[in-house]
């Protein structure tokens, strides 16, 4: 793996187009989780410095929205 990203594809969840509760919930776990450093955990056991991997973990869970890429075609 290198340090510096040569294509920026962000990682997403899939679901059902206009289902608002599930979309919320789903965003409210994923907040709560990388506020919680859960996902730091769960990074490190199987992606961290402690693995054949050694990454560290740099990104926070944002919103689709937020993000400033330019999406492959």
């Amino acid at each position: 793996m290198i340090a510096e990203p040569m294509v920026n594809r962000p990682i997403g969840v899939g679901m059902k187009k206009d289902e608002p509760t599930l979309l919320a919930k789903v965003n409210e776990t994923l907040l709560a989780m990388d506020s919680a450093r859960e996902i730091n955990a769960l990074w490190d056991k199987w992606l961290g410095p402690n693995t054949e991997f050694k990454m560290v973990r740099t990104d926070k869970v944002v919103p689709f929205k937020d993000l400033k890429f330019t999406p492959l075609p």
